[in-house]
């Protein structure tokens, strides 16, 4: 019987100590993505393999705007889609 109350007390304990954890949201470390605008065309047809890929305009982690096109005449570039399974 002392052996059952013992264990009932140390998962009772454990499952309080998972629970108790802190519910509040972190502030997000990085700023929202922008919507995309109006000015940003629609293809009619999606790239082919080998086609250059359409200019287009982001922001790196400091907050500094990088143009492909400005990027392309410096150093090769590589447009990775990653799909994360993990």
């Amino acid at each position: 019987m002392r052996k059952q109350v013992i264990t009932f007390l140390a998962v009772t304990m454990f499952g309080l100590a998972c629970a108790s954890g802190s519910h509040e949201s972190a502030a997000p470390s990085t700023p929202q993505t922008p919507a995309v605008t109006a000015a940003a065309a629609v293809r009619e047809s999606p790239v082919k393999a080998g086609d250059a890929a359409p200019d287009f305009t982001l922001q790196d982690q400091n907050g500094s705007k990088v143009t492909l096109s400005a990027a392309r005449g410096q150093t090769p570039v590589v447009l990775v889609f990653y799909r994360g399974y993990w």
